[in-house]
């Protein structure tokens, strides 16, 4: 009923595919990034020409249009930190499952060495038929 209203759920992405994404975009980010700085320094060079040419209004419409790039540069920019903070926290979520999952098969060949030594009782038994135990029990 609520797959028919909102979709059925996707499945979730490789991780791998996750990084490389957020890194084809901040690539993306920085390339739009260098383009906007040279377009404000082209509408300054402009402004620059229409003011030594006495034409004021030209001159303000080139600062108008170079204020509007700065925005966009500065939000993305903002965009862009935002994408390497969360690249780095990926990065460092994976590294956590894998030390996780090492820590996990650690602590399963560890269980089955003990289960393959057996408990104390066993080899208490073992050391008892083996060595010809005949002298007094000096257990307490």
């Amino acid at each position: 009923m609520f797959s028919a209203l909102f979709g059925k759920k996707k499945p979730a992405a490789n991780t791998s595919q996750s990084i490389n994404k957020l890194q084809d975009t901040l690539d993306i980010l920085e390339k739009r990034e260098r383009l906007l700085q040279k377009k404000i320094e082209e509408e300054v060079e402009k402004a620059k020409q229409f003011l030594a040419k006495k034409n004021k209004t030209a001159a303000l419409t080139c600062m108008k249009r170079k204020k509007a790039y700065e925005e966009q540069l500065e939000r993305l920019t903002a965009q862009r930190l935002n994408m390497e903070q969360m690249s780095m926290k990926m990065e460092e979520a994976v590294v956590n499952k894998e030390i996780i999952e090492t820590q996990i098969g650690a602590a399963s060949a560890i269980d089955r060495v003990y289960e393959d030594i057996g408990s104390i009782d066993k080899i208490d038994a073992q050391n008892g038929q083996g060595a010809g135990h005949d002298g007094p029990d000096t257990r307490a």
